[in-house]
């Protein structure tokens, strides 16, 4: 083959690698946020009472989800999937700075007993 011919496949590859894995992320980041609506609806939580959930990449869990309420627009609430499952992680965070005796409204009871 020629050397433009083989440049032009392994660079076509290369694309195809890079397109592959940011899709690969996009797809895993919308599965997270299906799964976390879904979670909360089936505990009980209207989907208007809702204002955002939003997936980031972090450093652990590599990806998460942030969520804010309706009726706690100041809080965001952590959730990420572990062993299969939709679990809220970590202490919520209020985000009002001086005011540490706010009692969470959609905290998971297992965290409150950490």
């Amino acid at each position: 083959m020629k050397p433009k011919k083989l440049m032009l496949i392994f660079f076509s590859f290369v694309i195809i690698v890079i397109f592959s894995f940011f899709l690969f992320s996009e797809l895993k980041e919308w599965q997270l946020k299906k799964d976390v609506k879904k979670y909360l609806i089936e505990e009980g939580i209207d989907e208007n009472g809702v204002l955002k959930i939003e997936t980031v990449i972090a450093k652990a869990p590599v990806l998460s989800a942030r969520v804010i309420f309706a009726d706690e627009p100041n809080v965001t609430y952590y959730y990420r999937r572990s062993s299969g499952e939709i679990v809220q992680f970590g202490m919520p965070t209020y985000n009002v700075p001086g005011d540490t005796s706010y009692e969470f409204k959609h905290m998971d009871p297992r965290l409150k007993s950490n």
